[in-house]
């Protein structure tokens, strides 16, 4: 009898472990968190722009790089908020899009702007209410009075098609004299554009300011974020400019991420583990491919379309030899620190980097999946 009890305990268990295993891996009654797709600190990342943050004197500019849609921006924006909120002045500026010296100077004014709202909150009411308020700029007191000093000195940075060195230094000079109030930060994002030939006299001047870092009391964190691998590499190695530029590179997802991502039912564990063959742990993919979900296509849709946008932007569809050797030597040696036009524009496009022993390598082992 205690025989017959136990069978049927274990066959009603086996049913519902059936039932649980179906619903879990098989079931089309699957409901998706569409809630927005979270941010994952990188923890490395994080900790060295703390550390950098805190530095006085400040001697070197920062370059936060990565492979193609690794999280750069995303983690230089969570940043900023943080920081914000303990009432530091952090400018945020976007080159994207910026062409001309002008318009660069203009953007760079309507930055600042925008950054002095966005802290305007967070201070306290005695530091707002010095100072004067302004009528059209929206900000209070002491804001108003930056936001005015600053605006002037960028419409004199660039008159008569040409960028006022001494306007520059002057813009600098500000930003230092904030150092034990608002402890100003600039970060700017999407600066491969900067180092464009149509910027050399914007490039030069910021440099010419930056190059002294390591004889005076600089007090002013600078951040740059660079996809150019070719960029990084001429920076952080340039003797005239050593000890300049320092590079930190954002991480992939770690498997407490995933986890977590599968555990609060933003993927089905079989999508997690088709996209985990085709693109690793790779960020950008993974929340794109979210994305495409939540608009209805299918897990394979989805990976397809990703693909497809990988391959167009890679440089080396019509480089059968380059494929070659990143696909069965995995890097591609370069001698004597000789980067041809055809290494230039891999580096470019974020997909490899130059690894310690001048080898061209691939950014994210998820890239070889789909180029080989």
């Amino acid at each position: 009898m205690k025989k017959d009890k136990n069978r049927r305990i274990f066959v009603v268990s086996s049913v519902f472990l059936c039932i649980f295993i179906y619903y879990l891996f098989f079931s089309d009654n699957f409901i998706r968190n569409i809630e927005e797709f979270p941010y994952f600190p990188n923890e490395h990342v994080n900790n060295a722009l703390m550390k950098y943050f805190t530095l006085s004197p400040v001697k070197s500019v920062t370059i936060l790089t990565g492979s193609y849609k690794c999280g750069k921006s995303s983690t230089l924006r969570n940043i900023s908020d943080v920081l914000r909120a303990k009432s530091r002045l952090v400018i945020d500026f976007d080159i994207k899009g910026i062409q001309t010296p002008e318009q660069f100077f203009q953007g760079f004014k309507l930055s600042v702007w925008s950054s002095l709202v966005k802290l305007q909150p967070y201070l306290k009411n005695d530091l707002r209410k010095l100072g004067t308020k302004s009528q059209n700029s929206g900000l209070e007191g002491i804001l108003s009075d930056i936001y005015g000093s600053i605006s002037k000195i960028l419409d004199q940075s660039y008159e008569n098609d040409h960028v006022s060195l001494i306007g520059v230094s002057s813009m600098m000079d500000i930003f230092e004299k904030m150092k034990d109030s608002l402890k100003p930060i600039i970060i700017f994002y999407n600066s491969d554009a900067i180092f464009d030939n149509a910027f050399v006299e914007v490039l030069n001047a910021f440099k010419s300011q930056l190059i002294r870092r390591n004889q005076y009391f600089h007090s002013l964190p600078i951040v740059l974020e660079v996809k150019d691998s070719y960029i990084v590499h001429t920076l952080v190695n340039d003797g005239y400019q050593a000890g300049l530029f320092d590079e930190i590179r954002v991480q992939e997802l770690n498997n407490t991420n995933i986890d977590y991502l599968v555990n609060n039912f933003y993927f089905k564990p079989r999508e997690m583990r088709y996209i985990k063959q085709m693109f690793g742990h790779h960020p950008g993919f993974i929340s794109a491919i979210y994305h495409d979900l939540v608009l209805g296509l299918s897990i394979e849709q989805a990976i397809s379309r990703q693909i497809n946008i990988l391959q167009n932007n890679l440089p080396i569809k019509n480089q059968p030899n380059l494929k070659k050797q990143l696909c069965k030597k995995h890097k591609i040696y370069i001698p004597s620190y000789l980067i041809a036009d055809e290494h230039v524009q891999l580096l470019r496009s974020g997909v490899c980097h130059i690894d310690g022993n001048m080898s061209i390598v691939l950014s994210s082992g998820s890239f070889k999946r789909v180029i080989c």
